[in-house]
């Protein structure tokens, strides 16, 4: 079974890549006004510009409220999202959902969904999680059936079989509801064996007919899966990794497609002549490089996201010595130099190493 921090963190980065930006249904969400829309790009940008609170910081949520003020409720649910995860200002729960709130009165649910998801996976108050859950999905939320029955899965809605016998009803409804992610799911479901008998074949099989169907996020998991098998049940495939991208390439954007890419030859990579070519293709893209991408490479070589971050350290400044794909005693010591630049102090003490933290410093500039 997956840590349960590990699941919190993976399913805050879906909620906020599935709620951000996405419209609800029309009639749930007032639009937002394009100059709003203009505040709103300029706020986060500089409210996110460091991961310590500064002058900026305020710039951006200052610019924010400004665009709250107008009617936003976008607006009112990213105030919320800085004072719900506390990355760059003190976390404040009572703040985050009095914003959220605000916005869902307004017709946006999206923030009063992710601070559902924050009880129920922290396992704070898993009731109150639900029922917020519930809410937001009744209201035209399909995909918080999705985390629902994710969390009814995993055990955070009651705990054991009490949790887990509420999955089928809220897999029913996402389904019904057309939600992206329930084939990802039912496959995590099959390949650990929850409730069900363990089945990678099988799990795999359920990826691969939601990919023939369109589903970008099953073939998406399709090819991690391929790349990296899981270590039970499914051994690693790089070359039907690769035939999947081939085959379910225009079902994802061309970043994704080159991320993708990009994280199997990390995979395949063996030694400093690999890494070396592997840097050069990287560069070509740096615009395209992501915490999501340092967090796959993390998963497919972590060696290969070694040498990366010592080119990448090297761009930026800092002296990590040769790049290897080892973290010696300079890299180790360039890294936690460059870290606070891209990464919360907390998580930079914590360890420099952490997937996260590799990750983030992957987008050095």
């Amino acid at each position: 079974m997956m840590r349960r921090d590990s699941i919190f963190r993976s399913v805050r980065l879906l909620l906020l890549a599935l709620f951000a930006d996405t419209a609800l249904p029309a009639g749930l969400m007032a639009e937002t006004p394009p100059a709003a829309d203009d505040l709103i790009r300029q706020g986060l940008a500089l409210a996110y510009s460091t991961p310590v609170a500064g002058e900026d910081t305020r710039r951006g949520i200052a610019l924010l409220e400004k665009s709250a003020a107008t009617g936003s409720a976008r607006a009112e649910v990213e105030l919320g999202s800085l004072y719900l995860y506390g990355d760059v200002v003190p976390r404040d729960l009572r703040r985050a959902r009095g914003y959220f709130e605000t916005a869902a009165a307004a017709g946006d649910w999206s923030g009063l969904a992710q601070f559902g998801a924050m009880l129920m996976w922290r396992e704070q108050d898993w009731q109150e999680g639900q029922r917020l859950l519930e809410q937001a999905a009744e209201q035209g939320m399909a995909s918080a059936w999705v985390t629902l029955a994710r969390g009814a899965m995993y055990g955070y809605l009651g705990g054991g079989s009490t949790s887990r016998a509420k999955y089928r009803a809220y897999a029913d409804k996402a389904e019904a509801a057309g939600a992206p992610g329930m084939a990802v799911l039912e496959a995590e479901r099959l390949q650990w064996g929850i409730s069900v008998r363990a089945d990678g074949t099988e799990a795999v099989k359920v990826l691969r007919r939601a990919a023939d169907a369109g589903d970008a996020d099953a073939a998406r998991a399709l090819i991690i899966l391929l790349r990296d098998g899981n270590g039970l049940n499914i051994g690693k495939d790089r070359d039907a990794a690769r035939a999947a991208l081939s085959a379910y390439a225009p079902l994802l954007t061309e970043p994704d497609r080159w991320q993708l890419d990009i994280s199997i030859q990390a995979a395949e990579a063996r030694g400093t002549a690999d890494y070396a070519a592997l840097a050069s293709a990287v560069a070509t893209h740096h615009d395209w490089v992501t915490k999501d991408l340092g967090n796959q490479l993390a998963r497919a070589n972590p060696n290969a996201l070694i040498y990366l971050l010592q080119t990448r350290l090297v761009t930026a400044g800092h002296a990590p010595g040769r790049p290897d794909g080892f973290a010696g005693h300079k890299t180790l010591a360039a890294m936690n130099d460059a870290c606070p630049k891209v990464a919360a102090a907390a998580l930079c003490r914590d360890s420099v190493l952490r997937p996260d933290v590799m990750a983030a410093l992957l987008t050095l500039h």
